[in-house]
């Protein structure tokens, strides 16, 4: 019987379904799911699909991917007495707005995210903050800049005044060159996604990957380090942002990672960060339009040999629909954002 639970853990065709069941059963948590194997599926392509998009939190196609479960991780080891998150956001891109909102929902956390250069209005005009405020997630907007140092630096000022708050890093992370993240704080961060690799078939020999942040695809080879699938040879990395080749082997250095074995194969994709693409699909699976969309569109076109059996694409997520989502948890999308008058609301009271 054993045999026959490994053989499904490898080889799962279509499940359609989130490895986190929805509603979750009586007395359980979101994390009593992280460790869950998403499973691997072949598509009519011919290629084979790790199906993170399937760790999907409230029902498929929902908020999802090993980013979901990299910052289900953050918030399970958050500092003990916290009762507030706040953080910096990105609300043109960042799959962290929604996430982080629906997190400290989930633990009763009060919410502020920090949006540089926007208002209001502009904000409420946007989906993912529309998103994050169906979830109570309250926006801080009266930072005029949009730069990422100067919301960082609001972001510390507003934790002066919030003593039991915590913040998440941008891109969903635990940065090594950050004096208060230590080794052992940053192998625990990727051991999460590091575990995914446990039902990595043996007979693939080519794996992609969308390289954007790094921080899923450094987990994927540290766990390819540990579990050494017999043919894997040639590691794709199909970039899609900054080039954090670099950031990546600092970080799997450091964590004693052995990945010689593996030939890394770097591809840019030909569009810039900014660049969506949108209605590119294979079967069930369609791909997020800023990160898989264009690693598809890429190899679709300049490395079609790639499309074969012994090929497996990692999908890291899915873009999540905020009208699933609503229908699912029984709420009216919002329409508009809650704002958080920092420092502001007692002028604001006497109005």
């Amino acid at each position: 019987m054993k045999k026959e639970k490994d053989s499904r853990n490898i080889i799962n065709e279509d499940t359609k379904d989130s490895v986190v069941p929805f509603p979750l059963p009586k007395g359980k948590k979101w994390a009593d799911y992280m460790y869950e194997l998403t499973p691997i599926e072949k598509k009519s392509d011919g290629m084979w699909y790790k199906r993170e998009d399937k760790f999907a939190l409230l029902g498929i196609n929902t908020l999802n991917g090993s980013k979901c479960r990299q910052l289900l991780h953050l918030f399970e080891t958050r500092p003990k007495g916290v009762d507030t998150v706040i953080h910096a956001t990105n609300v043109n891109s960042s799959p962290q707005t929604p996430m982080t909102a629906a997190m400290a929902n989930h633990y009763g956390l009060r919410c502020i995210q920090v949006a540089g250069g926007s208002s209001h209005k502009s904000l409420s005009e946007k989906e993912l903050p529309i998103f994050a405020t169906m979830f109570g997630t309250e926006y801080e907007t009266t930072m005029g800049s949009g730069f990422n140092v100067n919301i960082q630096r609001r972001v510390k000022e507003i934790m002066k005044d919030f003593p039991n708050s915590f913040t998440i890093e941008r891109d969903i992370t635990v940065d090594h060159n950050l004096p208060q993240n230590t080794p052992d704080k940053i192998l625990s961060f990727h051991e999460v996604g590091a575990f995914q690799t446990k039902n990595f078939p043996d007979f693939i020999e080519d794996l992609i990957i969308p390289f954007g942040s790094a921080n899923s695809t450094t987990s994927v080879i540290l766990g390819l380090s540990r579990d050494k699938p017999k043919n894997l040879k040639r590691i794709h990395l199909v970039n899609v942002g900054v080039d954090k080749r670099d950031y990546m082997f600092e970080r799997l250095d450091m964590m004693g990672a052995d990945y010689s074995d593996y030939e890394f194969i770097w591809h840019e994709s030909g569009y810039p960060y900014s660049k969506t693409i949108k209605g590119v699909k294979v079967d069930d699976i369609t791909f997020h339009y800023r990160y898989e969309a264009k690693v598809y569109t890429h190899i679709k076109e300049f490395h079609p040999e790639l499309f074969k059996e012994t090929t497996l694409f990692w999908v890291i997520g899915s873009v999540p629909d905020l009208y699933t989502t609503a229908k699912n948890i029984g709420k009216e999308i919002p329409e508009e954002i809650n704002e958080f008058f920092w420092k502001l609301k007692p002028e604001i009271e006497n109005w």
